[in-house]
């Protein structure tokens, strides 16, 4: 089986590879060398028929998936074909892209190209692919002047990455500039398209092999993941030569500590705080469940004295990441607070970016500004209210009560009453404030 493998991948599939990057091949000679390859597979010979003991579909998929890894010719060619097509977007001045533009698109762009009078078969190819670029493709906003707001792939919610919601019919504008702040919009770089591929960093520490150490290692690799996080959920990308100031900013300044306060200290566990005297807090916690399609919100209120006011599981069925579901959280949590008739009230959660973001410490992300707004509404309903962060282990009854979301329909809310869930982290929290460990 083993050499059967070896001969499918390197010889039988490849051998067409050439011809499948610049044409699309018809699906019956798709359909026919797939059936070659099936019978060679199952070791059928002349017109013995053998018995497949499993679908092709499912060998094609990936060995960590319980395939074999082998290709569909068909998916593979459209593959190859809109690869073509990124290549065509991204390089626009090469030969190729001007004889095209000059003969298919000359007054628009190739994915918005019609396959006009008399393609070519290299056109009619590509065409056919076009389809399959466009689902992997989405706008990074800049200044908003070439991304369509209803026709484009821009909004940073999975599965459509598009606006849900109809074109009212008095709004005019056609592009996201006409969405975003006149004064914000200056001096913000173009809108771009870009693959929905991971985010990948390349790490290069400009030292001598034989003189890096731990400590510069360490630097590199924060700031590398600092910059990695403010790139993805706050849109600044910082240029290699600042990452590596900083880098040596922070290693520099390790140098200079006195080798007494680098030993380790105690560490201590953090776990849940009184509010004071007169205020109630209000702990809160999202959880994603994906094999369910849904989030799951938890939200523990108690008084100085830890004794619980209020408490709710929580679940919506909606497309949220994760930050958007702590985002969330937070509304839910104030809401619930305002409909207690609570007046003084700490916001707390284990979400660094989202508490900074309530706090006036830092602008929220874009996929979670709506959100924000809809907290700073609910927040009418109390008298006064501040936002604090805490680390998961002085959330940890939140937690319980977003986990144990997942097996109510919509949401339970208790009053003045422990969940059983949770009551024995809450002992533990009343307890346990001045628990230090080594």
């Amino acid at each position: 089986m083993a050499g059967r493998e070896i001969l499918i991948k390197a010889v039988v599939q490849a051998t067409p590879m050439y011809t499948m990057n610049c044409f699309k091949l018809p699906d019956s000679l798709c359909n026919e060398l797939n059936s070659l390859i099936r019978n060679f597979w199952w070791g059928q010979q002349d017109k013995e028929r053998k018995l497949a003991w499993l679908a092709w579909e499912k060998m094609c998929t990936p060995k960590a998936e319980g395939g074999m890894g082998f290709k569909d010719l068909k998916a593979f060619n459209l593959a190859l074909l809109a690869k073509q097509g990124w290549w065509l977007i991204q390089n626009t001045e090469s030969l190729a892209h001007r004889v095209l533009k000059a003969r298919y698109f000359l007054n628009s762009n190739f994915l918005e190209a019609q396959i006009g009078k008399k393609p070519s078969y290299t056109w009619r190819s590509l065409m056919d692919a076009k389809e399959v670029l466009r689902r992997g493709l989405r706008w990074n906003i800049g200044n908003g002047r070439r991304a369509k707001i209803w026709a484009d792939r821009w909004i940073p919610i999975l599965n459509s990455f598009m606006v849900a919601s109809p074109k009212p019919q008095n709004f005019e504008g056609e592009l996201v500039e006409t969405l975003l702040d006149c004064e914000s919009e200056q001096g913000r770089s173009q809108d771009f398209l870009h693959g929905g591929g991971r985010f990948s960093t390349v790490m290069i520490i400009i030292v001598d092999r034989k003189e890096i150490k731990r400590e510069r290692l360490a630097c590199t690799a924060w700031c590398i993941w600092k910059n990695r996080n403010t790139a993805k959920f706050e849109g600044k990308i910082k240029q290699a030569k600042e990452i590596v100031s900083e880098v040596n900013a922070l290693v520099e300044d390790f140098k200079g500590q006195p080798e007494a306060s680098r030993q380790r200290a105690p560490s201590r566990i953090v776990g849940w705080s009184p509010p004071r005297e007169g205020w109630f807090k209000v702990n809160v916690d999202g959880a994603l469940f994906k094999e369910l399609g849904s989030c799951e919100i938890g939200v523990v209120i108690r008084n100085e004295r830890g004794l619980l006011m209020g408490a709710m599981s929580k679940k919506l069925d909606l497309p949220l990441g994760a930050l958007e579901v702590e985002a969330k959280a937070f509304e839910e949590g104030i809401q619930l607070a305002g409909d207690l008739g609570l007046r003084n009230i700490v916001m707390e959660g284990d979400a660094k970016m989202v508490t900074d973001a309530l706090a006036g410490r830092c602008s929220p992300p874009r996929s979670i500004q709506m959100i924000i707004e809809g907290f700073r509404r609910w927040s009418l309903n109390v008298h006064a209210w501040q936002v604090t962060h805490v680390c998961r282990t002085g959330n940890f009854a939140a937690h319980l009560m977003a986990r144990n979301a997942k097996l109510v329909n919509d949401s339970i809310v208790w009053v003045e009453d422990t969940p059983p869930i949770i009551e024995c982290q809450v002992t533990k929290d009343v307890s346990g404030l001045d628990l230090v460990s080594f």
